[in-house]
């Protein structure tokens, strides 16, 4: 006894460190649920030493009033805790055997087993990304079906699988007067007719240390659960509250200019209150704002209001090709870089910004459009979502200086266009990016 009770606890052991290793990110946001079974079963105690030969000599085996119920709760995506009783007992019908000795008199059965059962289906099922259709998000720890719109605690499946082991207490009285507390193994599953009613079945051994004890039992019968295991989560819900919480976050002065990001024009760009925010434009680049400058599209020296002491007009070419000014365009695109998980510009951001803002205002009958990328960090649905603000970052510091907004268009892709790998820091900062384009109008 002393020996199959330290063989358990070993057991137990490895399948909580095995199952902190593996389901560490899974448990979050997992909803637990009770469950009960209500079975028949059959004892085959015959003596035989073979477990599969209840199958090939039913007839030897205890089923009169076979019954068991079972009380089960899962608390992990992989792992559960249950108690199950079951009863049943051996007829002196001249076929029925314990321990290769007829039975001559009515012999009761009665077990019952405290067990724990690691589920194996799940560890495929578990994986992050199945294909095209799943993805997991690390926030709700749920999964996402891209096909349905929808979120589940597991993936959906018509089935489980899993192993057992524990403790279990068994008697079998008059004669025989057996009882004794014993390791219980074994291997058992389900297969869900709906997602709360499933057929289960098991396959049990008892270990007592005494060989003449030790004996399989088999069941089968309905479970049903007091609870969803596929619970669902309306996205747009889960949507809406990750949009609170980016709100409530950028509720700061990110360039420090007085006026807090949810009301500032320009929250990357330090500017002037009275202009929302947004620095008041120079369009020819003089150092006079436009306001106070009497030739703002001309540069010129402060002593003359802004205007050149003496207009020099400029040669403009003619037959620049669209092909010419895009390779110019996406080459500053390039250096306009986020950081990580957020849409602020890094600081050598802004002499590219200020480059094509120039630039645009040179060519007043292009059309620009601006797509946004992120790196695979995070998931699907929220890289999507920092593309789009990446890009609402650009066109509104392209219409604080002065670009009508009409004449923007903008796509946001997420993850779905790298340009490197994601699996390194390097790789995942140049996907990290916007890409910008013109055309004609």
């Amino acid at each position: 006894m002393k020996h199959i009770t330290i063989s358990i606890l070993f057991l137990c052991q490895i399948l909580v460190s095995f199952a902190q290793n593996n389901d560490n990110e899974n448990t979050n946001g997992f909803e637990p649920y009770f469950s009960v079974k209500l079975a028949i079963n059959t004892v085959d105690d015959n003596g035989d030493g073979n477990p599969f030969s209840t199958f090939n000599k039913f007839g030897e085996n205890a089923f009169s009033n076979p019954f068991a119920l079972g009380l089960e709760y899962r608390f992990s995506r992989i792992l559960s805790v249950g108690f199950t009783g079951s009863i049943n007992k051996f007829k002196p019908n001249g076929k029925d055997i314990i321990q290769q000795n007829e039975v001559t008199q009515e012999v009761n059965f009665m077990a019952i087993d405290l067990a724990g059962r690691l589920y194996l289906d799940d560890f495929i099922k578990s994986k992050k990304h199945d294909g095209d259709r799943w993805s997991y998000d690390e926030k709700s720890g749920r999964y996402y079906d891209k096909k349905s719109g929808e979120y589940y605690n597991v993936k959906p499946n018509w089935y489980d699988i899993y192993v057992l082991g524990g403790l279990s207490y068994f008697n079998e009285d008059n004669n025989v007067n057996k009882s004794a507390v014993a390791g219980v193994f074994g291997l058992g599953g389900n297969i869900w007719l709906t997602e709360n009613l499933a057929i289960n079945v098991e396959g049990l051994a008892r270990f007592s240390g005494n060989d003449t004890a030790n004996h399989a039992q088999y069941l089968a019968g309905l479970q049903y659960n007091f609870g969803n295991r596929n619970k669902k989560s309306n996205p747009k819900e889960v949507e809406e509250t990750i949009i609170e919480v980016v709100e409530e976050t950028v509720s700061v002065d990110t360039d420090g200019d007085g006026v807090l990001d949810e009301n500032d024009s320009c929250p990357s760009v330090k500017g002037d209150q009275a202009n929302n925010g947004c620095p008041w434009p120079d369009t020819d680049g003089d150092g006079l704002e436009d306001r106070v400058d009497e030739c703002p599209q001309v540069a010129g020296v402060a002593a003359n209001n802004g205007c050149p002491n003496k207009v020099k007009e400029v040669p403009v070419e003619k037959e620049e090709t669209e092909k010419s000014l895009n390779n110019e365009v996406r080459n500053l695109a390039k250096t306009i870089k986020f950081k990580s998980g957020n849409y602020n510009f890094t600081q050598e951001s802004y002499a590219a910004l200020n480059e094509l803002l120039e630039l645009f205002k040179q060519h007043p009958n292009i059309k620009i459009v601006i797509e946004g990328h992120t790196d695979s960090a995070g998931s699907f649905e929220n890289n999507e979502r920092l593309s789009r603000y990446r890009v609402n970052a650009v066109k509104n510091y392209f219409v604080a200086g002065g670009i009508p907004e009409s004449l923007i268009t903008k796509k946001a892709y997420g993850e779905l266009k790298p340009i490197d790998t994601n699996l390194t820091k390097e790789g995942r900062e140049n996907n990290r990016r916007v890409e910008i384009f013109v055309e004609n109008q």
